[in-house]
């Protein structure tokens, strides 16, 4: 078993990739998700949480946001972490895959509010963009009023 905090880890892969800033951000979330079957956060694997929700969120800084479940509790427990402390955020990658992997996300919110066409042609303004494992995603706000998910690839932006 390895074990590193959050910090050291974005130090690691920004040492390794040449990364900074939102590709450093992207960077550090692939890694998470290439390793996710190994992963756990010690904070919640001690608590007994499952059903994890790993989501890099960059919003002027970078945050890390938890989003659980407790067996035999309702509900869902969140947890915000901020870079700052980072430090204090202990990973392990396990030797044995875990039964039930976390789900590792992005979400980024210095698009928001550029003006977008989806894939018809239809007008409409970005809310964030995300990634959720491999996928790359913009939630947008159309002109018609609906809000959408959009595959990254398919926005054009204007």
């Amino acid at each position: 078993m390895q074990r590193l905090t959050l910090a050291a880890l974005v130090e690691q892969v920004g040492a390794s990739a040449g990364d900074a800033g939102r590709s450093l951000v992207a960077a550090v979330a692939q890694w998470l998700h290439a390793r996710r079957e190994h992963l756990a956060l010690e904070a919640v694997a001690s608590a007994g949480l499952v059903a994890v929700t790993l989501t890099l969120q960059v919003r002027g800084r970078v945050s890390l946001l938890v989003a659980a479940e407790r067996s035999g509790l309702p509900g869902q427990w969140t947890w915000k972490v901020d870079e700052a402390e980072f430090p204090f955020v202990w990973l392990q990658l396990r030797d044995e895959p875990q039964a039930d992997p976390y789900v590792v996300c992005t979400l980024d919110y210095a698009c928001a509010g550029q003006r977008l066409h989806d894939p018809t042609g239809a007008d409409g303004v970005a809310l964030f963009a995300a990634t959720v494992g491999d996928l790359a995603e913009v939630r947008a706000k159309m002109a018609d009023g609906r809000v959408r998910t959009l595959a990254a690839g398919d926005v054009a932006w204007r």
